[in-house]
This record gives C-alpha cells, sequence and structure tokens, in this order.
C-alpha cells in the first residue's frame, strides 16, 4: 500500500511541475469507458484488438465495470477468468510482431491551455518486445509522436503527462500504441480506465450591470435591507455554461443600506478566474416625521373676553422624530402666527424634513380663565309608567340654565339621553365645564313609578313540630320589575334557626321598586320534647351495700318515673318521685332506668348505673426490711390482692417505679440510701388497705470536689470533700499508697497535709453491717514542677510541734540510697553526715540541739555524674 501511494505521489508531482500553476483545469475529454465514446481503433483485425469492456476490472476498483483493453477476436468463452479464450491473449498460432492502436479525437471548445492527460492504467508485457506507449497527432496525416512509454506495472496504477503546448487552441488525436510478439501468449497486456485530457482556463467571464437602480424605499431607520439584485447583471464565459457561473453582490442580500450605495457584483467561473462590475442604488425616502406635541397650551388675557392674538407656537414640539434627517426642519403653524383669536382654538403645527415630507400635530390654546360656570337643574320628576318597570331618559340638557364668561363647552348628563333607568328613583346629574378647565355640576331625581303589585308563588303554611330547629321552604314571589324579599317581623328567626317553644309569627314581604307591596304571613309552633334525664350523681358508688340513693335533675316539662331492666331484682321505693332509693343491690354494677314523656313528643329516658364495690383485699408484703448491696434491678413483691388493684408508691417522689400496678414491680436505678415503699390495694368508693417495706440501697461514696486523678506543683493543704454516708453507714478516709495526714478521718469533709512527693493513692470509703465497704479512690501525683529533681527546704523549725521538725527531702533516699548528705556551720564544721539518707536530720549534732542560725548542706548523689547539690539551710525556733 505504501508503495502504490508512491507511486501515485512521483507521478502527481511529475505532472505538477511540468504544467503552470495558474488558473484552474477544465476537462476537455472524460471517459470511464462505460459506453463507447467513438474510439478508432487501427491494426489487429481478426487477431487482437483493444475493445472496451468489462473484463479489465478484475483487480481494480475502477469508476465501473469496463475499461480499454487488449482482448482477442476469436475463439469462444463466457468469463473473464485469467486463460479463457475471452481473457487477454495474443495470436495462439503466428509468428512475427504487431501493433495495434486506439485513439480519440479531442475537439478544442475555446478553453483550456497547458493541456495535461491523465489516466489509470495495468501494463503486464512478456518480453521485451512487448512496448505500450501513449501518442499523440494533429489529424490522420500527421504522423503519430510519442508522448511518453508506459512503464511496467501488475497492478493498476495512475499516469499522468502534460501535452506540448503546439496541442493548445486546436483539435488534436490522442491513444494508445501496443507492440508485441505475435506468437506470444499470456495474460493481460495492457488496460486503461479513467482517461481525461484538462486544460487550465485563464480566461475571465464577461459581467455588465446597469449604472443606477432608483426606487428602493427607506425604512423607519432611513435604511432598507437589500434583496436578490443579481437578476440585473448579464454574464458569460468561455468555459463555463451560464447556469454553472457563481455570481454574488456586495452588500449582500438582507444587509442593510443607507442612503444612496454602490453595489459590487462578482462572476466566477469553474476555473476561479472571476471579473467585478458595480451599480449604484438610489435609496428614496417617502416617511413623514413623527411630530410630538403638548396637547393644549395656557394663553395669558386680561380681559373677561377671551380674546388673543396667537404666538409662535414652536416651543410646543416636544419630539421629532424622522427616518433619515436630525436637524434642518421646516416648522410653520395655521392659522398663522399674530392672528386674533377669540376663546379656544386648535392650531395645526407643520414640520417638513430635507425630502419634503411632512408631519403634523395639533396644539389647543386656551386663554386663562379662573371662572367657573353656572348650571341650575330642572325640578324633579314624576314619571307614571303604568306597567312598564323600563324608562328612556330624555335629553335633560336643555331644560338646565348654564352661564359662563367664555369658553363654555356643551352640557353633558350623567346617564345620557337614551338610557334606560328602572322604575324607582334615578339621580340624573348634569355637568358644564370650560375651555379652562372651570366645572360646574347639579342634579336632580327622576322618580319612574309603576303600578302591577308584587305576588307570592311560594309561602310556607303554619308549622307545628316537637323539633326546635325550624326549616321552611323558600318564599319566591314574581313582579313585572325588581323586586325584593324582605323580613317585616321583630322575631329576628329565619329557615334553620332554632325556635323557642311555644308559637312563633312569622311575616315577609314582597316589595318592588315603587313600593308596592305583597305580605307572606305564617306561625312556627314548637311543642316541648320530653328532657332528656340528668341524674344529680351518675354513676351512683357504693361499697358493700345492700340499698342506695337515686336522684334526677327536677323537670322543667313532662312527667317522669323509675323502671328496671327487664329481669332486675332490684326494688325502687317510690317510682314517680325524683329522689327514691334502691334496694337489693349486688356486689358489682346495678341498673335503674328514669323515662320522661310528653303528650306530643313522645318520651326519652337515660340509664343509671349503681356501682356496688366489694371491700379490697388486705395489702400483703413478706418483710419488712430489705438490703440492696449491688447494682442492678430491684424487685418489689406483694401478694397478688384477690379483690381490688394494687399500686405500688414511694416516699420519694422521683422513684421511677416500673409496672406499678403490678403485684410484682422493678426498679431500674436507684440512688444509695433508705426508702419506703407501699402497696395500697384500692376498690371503688370503699376504704383501702396499705402495707410497706423499708429499703436500704448500698451505693458507692464519692469524692466530690476531685472526680478525676490530678496531679499538683505546690505542696499546699488540700480540701477533700466525700459524698454523705448513709443512716447506719461510717465514712472514713486513707491511704493505699504513699501517706500523710487527715484533719479527720471520719468526717465526709477533712483536708489532707503532709503528703510525701511523688503518687499517693487515697480511698474514701463507706462500710456497713449489711453490705460490706465500697471505695471511691484518687490517686494525687506530686510533682516538682520547677524542673529541679527533689524540693529542698530551706529551713526547719525542731520544736516538735509536728510541722518542718526535721530536715526532709522527699524521694532522695528512694532514687538515690548510697547518696551523701553533709552539713556545715558557718565556719566549716560538720554537724551532720549520713551514707544514704534514710533518716532525716532533725537539726542536732552529737544529740544535742544546734542553736538558732544559718547552716549548709552539701549532697552528693553518687551516682558517678559528680552532680553535687548546695544550698542554705536556716534553724528557727
Amino acid at each position: 500500500m505504501k508503495a502504490f501511494r508512491l507511486h501515485y505521489l512521483l507521478l502527481f508531482l511529475i505532472s505538477f511541475l511540468s504544467v503552470p500553476v495558474f488558473g484552474q483545469y477544465y476537462n476537455l475529454y472524460d471517459d470511464n469507458f462505460e459506453s463507447n465514446l467513438g474510439w478508432t481503433f487501427e491494426n489487429g483485425a481478426n487477431n487482437n484488438h483493444f475493445i472496451i469492456g468489462e473484463c479489465a476490472t478484475n483487480s481494480f476498483p475502477s469508476s465501473g465495470n469496463a475499461a480499454l483493453y487488449v482482448a482477442p477476436m476469436t475463439g469462444v468463452g463466457t468469463d473473464c477468468s485469467l486463460g479463457s479464450q475471452l481473457s487477454y491473449a495474443y495470436k495462439p498460432s503466428a509468428s512475427g510482431k504487431d501493433t495495434i492502436m486506439a485513439y480519440q479525437t479531442i475537439n478544442y471548445t475555446g478553453c483550456g491551455e497547458n493541456l495535461v492527460v491523465t489516466f489509470d492504467y495495468r501494463f503486464a508485457p512478456n518480453d521485451a518486445n512487448d512496448v505500450a506507449s501513449i501518442v499523440y497527432r494533429l489529424n490522420t496525416t500527421s504522423p503519430w509522436i510519442t508522448l511518453s512509454a508506459l512503464g511496467v506495472s501488475n497492478s493498476w496504477s495512475g499516469g499522468s503527462y502534460a501535452l506540448p503546448t503546439s496541442l493548445n487552441s486546436q483539435n488534436f488525436q490522442i491513444g494508445f500504441r501496443f507492440s508485441f510478439d505475435d506468437n506470444t501468449v499470456a495474460g493481460l497486456p495492457i488496460a486503461v480506465d479513467k482517461f481525461v485530457v484538462k486544460g487550465l482556463d485563464f480566461v475571465k467571464p464577461t459581467i455588465t450591470c446597469p449604472a443606477t437602480y432608483a426606487a428602493i424605499y427607506g425604512d423607519s431607520s432611513c435604511s432598507t435591507v437589500l434583496f436578490d439584485l443579481k437578476g440585473l447583471v448579464t454574464v458569460n464565459d468561455n468555459c463555463t455554461p451560464i447556469a454553472n457561473l457563481s455570481i454574488s453582490q456586495s452588500p449582500d442580500i438582507g444587509e442593510a443600506i443607507s442612503n444612496n450605495a454602490v453595489i459590487t457584483f462578482t462572476v466566477k467561473d469553474a476555473a476561479s478566474n472571476q471579473e467585478t462590475c458595480m451599480m449604484t442604488i438610489e435609496l428614496i425616502d417617502t416617511i413623514k416625521p413623527i411630530v410630538n406635541c403638548n396637547y393644549s397650551t395656557t394663553i395669558t388675557t386680561n380681559n373677561s373676553s377671551c380674546d388673543y392674538t396667537l404666538p409662535d407656537l414652536e416651543d410646543q414640539i416636544v419630539t421629532i422624530t424622522d427616518n433619515c434627517s436630525t436637524s434642518s426642519f421646516v416648522i410653520s403653524q395655521n392659522p398663522a402666527i399674530g392672528t386674533a383669536i377669540t376663546g379656544a382654538q386648535n392650531v395645526t403645527i407643520f414640520v417638513e424634513d430635507e425630502q419634503g415630507n411632512i408631519g403634523t400635530c395639533i396644539v389647543k390654546t386656551i386663554p386663562t380663565d379662573t371662572i367657573d360656570p353656572t348650571i341650575v337643574c330642572p325640578s324633579d320628576k314624576t314619571i307614571s309608567n303604568g306597567t312598564s318597570c323600563d324608562f328612556t331618559l330624555l335629553d335633560y340638557t336643555l331644560e338646565a340654565t348654564v352661564a359662563d364668561n367664555c369658553n363654555l363647552l356643551p352640557t353633558n348628563q350623567y346617564p345620557s339621553a337614551g338610557d334606560i333607568v328602572h322604575a324607582g328613583t334615578n339621580i340624573i346629574t348634569l355637568k358644564v365645564r370650560d375651555e379652562s378647565g372651570n366645572n360646574a355640576e347639579c342634579s336632580f331625581n327622576i322618580h319612574v313609578i309603576e303600578t302591577e303589585v308584587p305576588v307570592f308563588t311560594a309561602c310556607p303554611t303554619n308549622i307545628s313540630t316537637c323539633d326546635s330547629l325550624i326549616t321552611f321552604p323558600n318564599l319566591t314571589a314574581t313582579d313585572n320589575c325588581d323586586y325584593g324579599i324582605f323580613k317585616a317581623d321583630n322575631t329576628g328567626l329565619n329557615s334553620g334557626d332554632i325556635f323557642p317553644v311555644g308559637t312563633t309569627n312569622l311575616k315577609y314581604e314582597a316589595r318592588d321598586s315603587s313600593g308596592n307591596i305583597a305580605t307572606c304571613a305564617f306561625t312556627v309552633t314548637v311543642f316541648p320534647s320530653p328532657e332528656t334525664p340528668t341524674f344529680i350523681e351518675s354513676p351512683v358508688e357504693v361499697c358493700n351495700q345492700t340499698s342506695a340513693t337515686i336522684a334526677v335533675v327536677p323537670l322543667t316539662s313532662g312527667t317522669g318515673q323509675w323502671t328496671l331492666p327487664s329481669g332486675s331484682t332490684l326494688t325502687i321505693a317510690n317510682p314517680t318521685q325524683e329522689s327514691t332509693t334502691v334496694s337489693g343491690l349486688a356486689t358489682g354494677d346495678n341498673i335503674v332506668i328514669w323515662k320522661t314523656s310528653t303528650q306530643h313528643c313522645g318520651d326519652t329516658s337515660s340509664t343509671l348505673i349503681i356501682k356496688n364495690y366489694a371491700l379490697p383485699s388486705q395489702a400483703s408484703i413478706a418483710n419488712d426490711t430489705s438490703y440492696k448491696c449491688n447494682p442492678g434491678t430491684i424487685i418489689l413483691s406483694s401478694q397478688l390482692p384477690l379483690v381490688g388493684t394494687g399500686k405500688w408508691t414511694c416516699d420519694n417522689p422521683t422513684v421511677t417505679i416500673v409496672n406499678s400496678t403490678n403485684h410484682n414491680a422493678t426498679i431500674n436505678t436507684l440512688d444509695g440510701g433508705w426508702y419506703t415503699f407501699y402497696y395500697t390495694v384500692s376498690n371503688g368508693t370503699c376504704p383501702s388497705t396499705s402495707d410497706s417495706i423499708k429499703l436500704f440501697r448500698m451505693a458507692a461514696p464519692e469524692i466530690l470536689n476531685f472526680p478525676d486523678d490530678t496531679t499538683i506543683c505546690e505542696k499546699v493543704t488540700l480540701d477533700l470533700i466525700g459524698s454523705a454516708p448513709y443512716e447506719g453507714v461510717n465514712a472514713a478516709w486513707y491511704f493505699e499508697q504513699g501517706n500523710g495526714s487527715f484533719t479527720d478521718e471520719s468526717n465526709p469533709s477533712t483536708q489532707l497535709t503532709d503528703y510525701k512527693l511523688g503518687t499517693n493513692v487515697i480511698i474514701y470509703s463507706f462500710s456497713s453491717p449489711y453490705c460490706g465497704v465500697v471505695n471511691d479512690t484518687l490517686v494525687l501525683t506530686y510533682n516538682n514542677c520547677d524542673g529541679k529533681e527533689f524540693v529542698i527546704p530551706t529551713l526547719i523549725t525542731p520544736n516538735q510541734d509536728g510541722k518542718n521538725d526535721m530536715f526532709v527531702i522527699d524521694g532522695l533516699n528512694i532514687k538515690y540510697p548510697d547518696c551523701k548528705v553533709t552539713i556545715i556551720n558557718r565556719w566549716g564544721s560538720v554537724v551532720f553526715e549520713s551514707e544514704g539518707y534514710s533518716q532525716p536530720w532533725e537539726g542536732t549534732h552529737k544529740g544535742k540541739a544546734l542553736p538558732v542560725g544559718t547552716y549548709y548542706y552539701v549532697i552528693d548523689l553518687n551516682n558517678g555524674s559528680g552532680e553535687l547539690l548546695r544550698g542554705p539551710i536556716s534553724i528557727i525556733r
């Protein structure tokens, strides 16, 4: 594939370098051999011959299925396979050499120079006697001239050759010549496809356009959008058909131009040769200026007759808008400046642009006038309209009396003459104004009276009912005119309201706009309903009784009676009394009934329950006292009551009891201390029974002001505050590690002194005879935080008061057991020395107390570093 592309590239470079690089190629002749375009064949008669057919395309994807190739003229066969008699061959039985030709006549059409011939070919010779060439001549009498011999190519290749300039601008013939040995038989010798003869076109096309083109009208922006003007030009070309010539205009279609403009037309042929011509576009403006003026202006006058001289009103122009002109407008007015005018006047302002288009606006001149007109309306009118509801208003403006000093405008009527008004009172307003805006108005009434009375078409009949919620059908009426239905009684009651017991008189009126009235009247009687009984006490509750008192709220209407359900064994002392007794009560619910009756509305009843409770069981807890020493759930247990319900409570209301109504209840969390729990059994109104248990809950003590372990850097007296012990519990402070002094080891609040450098483990404990001992622990770490390894006192007070009696260096002997401590007086005499420091110096020498004064210590740690600690130590008593 790379070799094939390289071959084509070389052929292209050869043809490119042999042809001038101007213009563009134009095909004089183009043949894909899909049909015979008049090729001439010479020699090779009855034997091998150039033909046009399809067999040459077996291995080449040409533009079609056929090519120009050599094939035998004799033999039989039906396919194009290599070696068949229709395949490529020479004369199989002859000897000697032969030459065959195939050529085409190229007619000059008036275009094309620097000619080039291109084609695809395949040439597979058998030996050196097989020669293929491309040849040309001017005519049939001229000799053939070899343009080029074809190189060997067993696959399809491309050929491109420049023709001599002598062939420009005339007809000539060009073709292929093949010479070969007659006695050689082989496959395809030569085949050709895609044969093109082309030349360069250097001649420009011609174009003619008119000099001017008018009557293109401007739009509101003094411009126009160009349309297609290419139809105005005439074009031609030597090579490219007119239909294939490309024509453009600039400015282009759709572009806007302002005022006159020059349009350039360009024609281009297929070889990219082009020519231009120009035409002037004349733009015509026919759009009038748009003039915006003040609607009116006030003219100052000095007399009551409103006479004045018309001034120059150019200053009343607000804006002038024109599509083309921006200035140089000619302005005039009618009536002209200086005209004598009386009253208001419409003045037309004329504005003419540079193209003679005229726009106008109108300004109304109004003389100054501050005097209101006067108007007096006619008297009220009554119109008898028979049975008609509508009345057509007349023009009453002429009946009014109006006057003004000047500029009076016509009187207006509201509603207007011709408008329809309805029966009843209608207000008519007359208004008058002058040109200066002064106005006046008056009003009068027109009473339109018709005589037809409304008629009720639906009026309810009298109502009698036990239900106090009264509804009745809607009242309806008819009338020839507008009417309304109004309530005419003072009850304030309507359908859907609650009516009182007794008879209520209702009255409604249908009134039309002329005051004609129709009446609808009826009564509503509400009978008393039996009262729903309400009991003085419900339910009635007694404890272990055989009788009880029952009572109902006294009746306001109707009669009542106590009754019993079917099968009841109870006895009612006086069934008709509102308060009586019932006997024969059983344990549990007992039922009696009170029934109320009225004459018209039947009866109603309510049921009263008498609850007779049995005495509850005796509450019973197995133990009086219980001790809970370990954390976890606490179970409260009582005997299950046979009668009544039990409930656990505590003397401490903050304690939460789970399932407190269960005789076996639980407590999930409980603080330490003593608690009293009660189990109470109740049943209705009967007296409750109760039992109690005292419970002790052991909880660990807490060091309240030191909830966490702590470290201190300075030895101070520490306040220790522990949680208070419970009743029967003893508190104690002591050291588990280290040592020190407590001001009171058994008091929850104590002070700690004389503790040692390092780690001290302090215990605060509770002890109980029932639950043993529980502790809280504080780890107190006392460090020398100033960077020194030991805290060395600077004085001692050996007065045997228990404070600073000895020269104590905490931790020295523990960390450096081989150390050496020496103390000297101010004269350098040794008063104390020791190997190790297990026993601190007491301020003595040989068992005798030393005098008050300053001494000096030297401490050799004896750790191999040679480090010595030195300093003063004072004795004070």
